[in-house]
Parts: structure tokens; C-alpha cells; sequence
């Protein structure tokens, strides 16, 4: 199972850019960014999948 991507491909300022990068990562969003032109850029947010380990761990008692 993969994460979902959201793209997003916009002219945008670096400012913009930046703005849209800190708001995903405070959401705890992967980010990858990249120019594609002097001001298209194509932004990938990807969110990670979130699994809970379940697993039960046996505690070893001192002694």
C-alpha cells in the first residue's frame, strides 16, 4: 500500500513555495520540490501511511 500524493504544478514565488512547504511539514507531511522552470514548480506532498505496532511485548521481571 502506498501513500497518497497530492502534486501540485503552479507558477509559484519562492516565498509561495516555502510558505506551502513549512504548512505540510507542520501537518507531518513529506514534501520533495522541484523547478521545473524559472517560476513552474512541481510539488509533491506525500503523506505517510500511519500504522500502529500492536504487537505485544513481554516484559522480562528483574530478579
Amino acid at each position: 500500500m502506498s501513500a497518497p500524493i497530492e502534486t501540485i504544478r503552479e507558477n509559484l514565488t519562492p516565498a509561495q513555495v516555502l510558505a506551502i512547504r513549512e504548512r505540510a511539514e507542520q501537518q507531518g507531511k513529506l514534501v520533495n520540490i522541484s523547478r521545473l522552470h524559472s517560476r513552474l514548480v512541481k510539488i509533491e506532498i506525500i503523506t505517510p501511511d500511519r500504522a500502529l505496532d500492536v504487537t505485544p511485548v513481554r516484559k522480562r521481571l528483574a530478579g
